[in-house]
């Protein structure tokens, strides 16, 4: 092998390398968007009886099942689009900076 060749399968491994650790930054920021909106639920004093989440091609998509007390001034969809304001927040807060090289 010529010293071209080794450097360029140096340059594409550490690349490969820089994707994965962008990878492993991102799903954790995912989880700590979950630990989010538990905490954004807990204090609107809504019990939380569980949470699931997927890969759907390249989104992630989250169940919460909620109990709402009958008679609470707390709607569903005001919940929800609560709870899109706090996982947008905290999305936006793990995107990763992409640089070149």
């Amino acid at each position: 092998m010529d010293r071209a060749s080794v450097v360029g399968d140096v340059i594409e491994y550490i690349r490969e390398l820089l994707r994965t650790v962008n990878e492993l930054k991102l799903l954790r920021k995912k989880i700590n968007c979950l630990l989010s909106v538990a905490k954004f639920l807990d204090e609107l004093q809504l019990e939380l009886h569980h949470v699931a989440g997927g890969h759907v091609g390249k989104y992630y998509s989250f169940l919460f099942n909620n109990k709402i007390i009958e008679g609470s001034s707390v709607y569903a969809s005001a919940i929800a689009n609560s709870v899109i304001d706090v996982m947008d927040t905290q999305y936006s807060a793990a995107v990763p900076h992409t640089g070149t090289y």
